[in-house]
């Protein structure tokens, strides 16, 4: 029987894996490397009894569905894969090249580690911890149950946290009203009118404001210079010295009392 040829040469093989350690294969998952690939331990391609590293296992590239998005404009979704997880897929080309990873088998929680190579791991890493659901590692009917993130005992009495009336009354909300949206423009918010404006006619605005800034800072900076050549500091030294005399006669004829007049007499005094 003739047969056309086929772009894999001949039919897909597929493969059941594991996929090695995360310190294995950290360029990778830490963004040095491309794709969205895992390195993946082949159930009879490799075997408990080999001396192959998991550094040198296949490295395996998923298969994204087509919800999940390629990444263009922008439509794209996380791949959920750790280590330690069971992945299932086909070699693309022959020789068994080329590994896709096409799924993943969920966990269930009656697992039993068995040791070796295949064992069962845990998926979390040092980067990847446990959060707010806790340590479950299964995915199965049952699903994993939805942990509180804390209870601080108030939880399920109906009270809430105090509302900070102070805080909203400074920032011109009234605490009493319940409606949303209602402080549309805030105390302090500066309305521009743009409009009749382009892209490029803002920009030459904002170009001509920093123009403008800078030749008002380098006028401050020649004016602060000619303050300092021409300013009479010698005469300003000794106004200090012939003011206090009077200051202190002042303080004295006020009706006050001698703890107050000793404590206007030491700021009164220039050393």
């Amino acid at each position: 029987m003739f047969e056309l040829p086929s772009f894999f040469n001949s039919r897909l093989e597929p493969w059941i894996g594991k996929v090695v350690s995360q310190k294995a294969q950290k360029a990778q998952l830490n963004g040095m490397g491309w794709g969205h690939r895992f390195k993946v331990r082949i159930m009879g391609t490799y075997s408990e009894n080999d001396n192959v590293e998991d550094k040198d296992c296949h490295t395996a590239m998923v298969m994204l569905g087509v919800t999940d998005g390629s990444g263009a404009a922008n439509r794209m979704k996380s791949v959920k894969i750790t280590q330690n997880d069971i992945v299932f897929g086909f070699f693309l080309s022959p020789d068994q090249n080329f590994p896709v990873i096409t799924g993943v088998m969920g966990r269930t929680p009656a697992k039993k580690d068995c040791g070796g190579k295949f064992g069962v791991g845990s998926g979390f890493t040092d980067e990847l911890k446990p959060g707010g659901s806790g340590q479950n590692e299964f995915n199965d009917q049952d699903n994993i149950p939805t942990q509180g993130l804390g209870n601080d005992g108030s939880t399920g009495t109906g009270k809430g946290k105090e509302v900070n009336t102070e805080k909203l009354e400074k920032a011109g909300i009234d605490p009493k009203n319940q409606e949303v949206n209602t402080n549309v423009d805030p105390k302090g918010l500066q309305n521009f009118d743009f409009s009749g404006l382009d892209q490029e006619a803002i920009k030459e605005i904002v170009n001509e404001s920093q123009i403008a800034s800078g030749k008002l800072k380098d006028t401050i900076s020649s004016l602060k210079d000619t303050i300092i050549e021409e300013a009479p500091f010698e005469e300003l030294k000794n106004v200090a010295e012939r003011l206090t005399p009077q200051l202190k006669n002042a303080a004295e004829s006020l009706e006050i009392s001698e703890e107050t007049r000793d404590e206007l007499r030491n700021l009164l005094t220039f050393d």
